[in-house]
Order: structure tokens, then C-alpha cells, then sequence
């Protein structure tokens, strides 16, 4: 759990440094993908442990105790966060906080930059990202 907090730690304190030299929507969609990674990571603990998918991005905070920041997207925003108990979508609108279309391949990135572009991950595999995000 130690080692959980401490890369959620330095993820957030090496994009602080960034936000100096980058736009501040970047580095929001940057945290978002930061974010989205670890939720990921955290899901399959989960379901190792309880042999099913949390309810809720709240019920999975409170478990591995981790602040309520790490939930939200770059922007503030809780997550689109659906599941079956087995699988799962998890999804951030964007800048705009709207779902829009796909505007990639299923798995691939988006060739748009804009900040509004919808980050979505399926079963903890990535079906879009915008362009210029590293994941």
C-alpha cells in the first residue's frame, strides 16, 4: 500500500514540475492518464481480492485509502466509470466534460490535440487517447 501512495505521490509532484513549461490543459490530460493508470492498477488488486469489480471509483479509493484526487480526472471530474462486476469501462470526458465521438481506431490514439478529446479504457486496456499523451 506504501508503495502505491508514494509513485501516486511522485507521479503528481514530477507533472507539478511540468506545468511550467507545458499548458495547463496538457498536464490535466497527462494526470488524467496518470490517474486512469493507476485505477487500473488498483482494479486488479481488487478483483484478485474480492473476485469482482468495486461498485463505484469511491468504493475502490476507500479500500486502498487513497485520496479522494486520485477519482478524478484532471479537471476535477469523477470518472465515467461503468461495470458488470467483471468488466468495466472508465472514461474521461475531457476538458469539456462531454462524451464525444470516438475519433480513433478502438485501442488506438486519437489524431486530434485538442483537450477534449475522450480518454477511455476497456478491461484496463486503453481504446483512446489523445495525440501526444504518452501511455
Amino acid at each position: 500500500m506504501n508503495a502505491i501512495m508514494l509513485s501516486l505521490f511522485l507521479i503528481l509532484a514530477g507533472h507539478a514540475r511540468q506545468s511550467d513549461v507545458r499548458p495547463p490543459d496538457f498536464v490535466k490530460q497527462i494526470e488524467t492518464v496518470d490517474r486512469m493508470d493507476l485505477i487500473q492498477r488498483l482494479m486488479t488488486l481488487y478483483l484478485k481480492d474480492h473476485k469482482s469489480d468495486p461498485r463505484s471509483i469511491d468504493e475502490l479509493m476507500r479500500v486502498f485509502e487513497m485520496p479522494a484526487t486520485a477519482g478524478v480526472d484532471g479537471w476535477g471530474r469523477p470518472f465515467f466509470y461503468y461495470t458488470n462486476g467483471h468488466d468495466f469501462i472508465l472514461a474521461s470526458f475531457g476538458r469539456s466534460g462531454l462524451p464525444l465521438a470516438q475519433t480513433a481506431d478502438p485501442g488506438g490514439v486519437s489524431t486530434q490535440r485538442n483537450f477534449d478529446t475522450n480518454l477511455v479504457m476497456i478491461n484496463g486496456k486503453w481504446a483512446q487517447t489523445p495525440l501526444d499523451v504518452d501511455r
